[in-house]
């Protein structure tokens, strides 16, 4: 979305009873100020009862509202809401219930997997959240460039719809130290300098808190504040769990819209995954290595085709190079993953001296990246450790995705137990 390119259209899925889904409220009301149309759009499964009951919901919202009504019928709803935002001109207001990682891996998020797959910023509309108010569009950074993403499409979205912008920024260390706040306010003003529109710089703040997220949910529910905009890494439910979500906590306790998108990663060169039969199998540096590995080795060679081993890092973890993450820098990650790697390709090696072997180390989650292997290939393998029911929980994820979203036949090695 650009200043030159206003939304066309605004796009609100229903979700749950539509009376009480604050989305819609805040979707019309975004629409009005751009003088937009509004859609609604409800998937459903094929169940002809549920959805004659969502055609009828339809009708009664749209002499309400306006606005006009979509009815999907499928079964991936996430992919559903994500493929129909993706026209140029669309805005995505969607409502979410902001839950914590936990709950998020064990009953699956239509919004967080929304959020992670959508191409542009979305306005998400929390649990708490109030009818739009307040003249202020607050925008969040952290002083990187990885979080600075934001703030174009939200200059946009401000002018847009007849908001003032103003930059954020939480001091968590140093808090109301002379030299910390210097440099802070430095970087504020050269940021404000950078994105400066023709109605002026823009005005900028310091927050001080030890926690960014209960900060920036103070900040959301200041009544001067119509919306707020931040960035988010965009983390699988189970790296959440790992690497806890500032963008979901704010989504949680927010009394105002926030206006969210995944973080960008600068985009891989282009793998060649070549045009000839190939079998994908997936790794990950665990003991189920070996067993998938043999497995897809030996499947390889049945087909006379080409072993593709995949071994996925997530460079959206790291907010730069050299940011760290549990201690270990972004190039140690991928030290570690090449690693794992040329120990796959020497299993499959000795599994059988001929076999053509293509390694593949894709900086993505596992699933985006075994997902794409497989467009074109014979066969998917994947290994599958022994795991308790809190693993499981954490860590079944990619082999899930992958049967759930695979168009190729995809088969699950276990590891033997002992």
């Amino acid at each position: 979305m650009t200043a030159r390119s206003v939304p066309r259209k605004v796009i609100i899925p229903l979700d749950g009873v539509p009376e009480r889904d604050m989305s819609i409220d805040v979707g019309v009301d975004l629409a009005r100020r751009m003088n937009a149309p509004v859609e609604l759009l409800s998937i459903v499964s094929q169940d002809l009862a549920d959805l004659d009951e969502t055609e009828l919901q339809h009708q009664a919202l749209q002499m309400r509202f306006g606005a006009t009504g979509r009815v999907i019928v499928g079964t991936d709803v996430p992919l559903e809401i994500g493929q129909a935002a993706e026209a140029p001109g669309t805005l995505l207001c969607l409502s979410s219930s902001g839950r914590t990682a936990f709950f998020d891996t064990i009953m699956g998020g239509v919004g967080a997997s929304v959020i992670r797959h959508a191409r542009h910023p979305v306005v998400v509309v929390g649990p708490r959240c109030l009818p739009l108010r307040g003249a202020q569009l607050a925008i969040a950074v952290d002083g990187t460039a990885a979080s600075e993403w934001i703030v174009e499409p939200a200059l946009d979205l401000a002018e847009a719809i007849g908001l003032e912008p103003v930059l954020y920024q939480v001091s968590t260390e140093n808090s109301g130290k002379p030299s910390a706040d210097l440099n802070e306010q430095a970087y504020l003003r050269g940021l404000a300098a950078r994105f400066e529109r023709p109605r002026g710089p823009m005005r900028f703040e310091l927050l001080y808190d030890r926690r960014a997220g209960r900060a920036l949910a103070d900040l959301a529910s200041h009544d001067d504040v119509a919306i707020l905009a931040l960035s988010t890494h965009g983390m699988h439910p189970y790296e959440r769990l790992l690497v806890p979500s500032t963008a979901h906590h704010v989504i949680r306790h927010a009394r105002c819209p926030l206006f969210v998108g995944s973080r960008t990663v600068p985009e891989e060169p282009p793998f060649d995954h070549g045009s000839g039969p190939r079998v994908v199998v997936g790794v990950d540096g665990s003991s189920a290595d070996k067993y998938a590995v043999e497995f897809a080795a030996e499947a390889a060679v049945r087909r006379n085709a080409t072993l593709e081993l995949v071994h996925a890092w997530p460079r959206a973890w790291y907010l730069s190079s050299d940011g760290s993450l549990g201690g270990k820098t972004a190039r140690e990650a991928e030290a570690d993953a090449e690693d794992s790697l040329g120990r796959a390709v020497k299993l499959a090696h000795e599994a059988c001296a001929e076999l053509d072997v293509l390694p593949w180390l894709a900086g993505r989650s596992a699933s985006s990246a075994i997902l794409e292997a497989a467009k074109g290939a014979e066969l998917v393998v994947l290994g599958e450790r022994r795991y308790n029911l809190i693993e499981e929980t954490v860590l079944g994820s990619t082999t899930t995705e992958v049967l759930q979203r695979a168009h190729v036949p995809v088969i699950v090695v276990p590891e033997p137990t002992t």
